[in-house]
């Protein structure tokens, strides 16, 4: 266990006594005083105990971190294998730098080419005025649909004009 958290234990628990040392006191008040001659010496040992508690718990913590080594186990890099680590992460940062810059640029190029195509085609089709200009008479230019489907419904020319109808079928409930 870390020395520190051991301390902090210690010192939660001296709290914690205390607190309860605290209620007793004026508790204490109130007890006989036969009982409070023969729980006198047995406070006395707590206190004690607590304190001796707390004092080993932070001389074992500073012991302890006067053990430890101060140099590290592994021998330091030197300066031309540091500088030379460095020179190959800048380099190896710039690349993917410059890889992804370059996409991007990509990106944007392509973009911009398609939405500058999108804009002809709307330029070119809207130039002129549109309209449909058809007498829905008969099947002309316009190529309108003429067809009948099992359902029932219908598109086509008719009596002189173009004629859809849809109908409904029944739809009957199950019980």
């Amino acid at each position: 266990m870390d020395n520190t958290v051991a301390l902090i234990l210690a010192i939660v628990a001296g709290c914690s006594f205390l607190t309860g040392a605290v209620q007793a006191l004026v508790a204490w008040q109130t007890v006989d005083p036969q009982v409070k001659s023969k729980l006198r010496p047995s406070i006395a040992v707590c206190i004690v105990v607590t304190a001796v508690f707390i004092i080993a718990s932070y001389n074992s913590s500073s012991l302890t971190h006067n053990i430890t080594p101060s140099s590290p186990a592994t021998p330091a890099a030197s300066d031309t294998q540091i500088q030379s680590t460095n020179q190959q992460a800048t380099a190896a940062a710039q690349d993917n730098y410059n890889q992804q810059a370059t996409a991007a640029a990509q990106a944007t190029a392509n973009a911009q080419s398609t939405a500058q195509a999108y804009q002809n085609i709307y330029q070119q089709a809207t130039s002129n005025t549109l309209y449909i200009n058809d007498a829905l008479d008969q099947q002309g230019k316009g190529k309108w649909d003429i067809n009948s489907a099992p359902d029932r419904s219908s598109c086509g020319f008719q009596n002189g004009g173009y004629y859809i109808s849809k109908y409904r079928t029944a739809i009957s409930s199950m019980r």
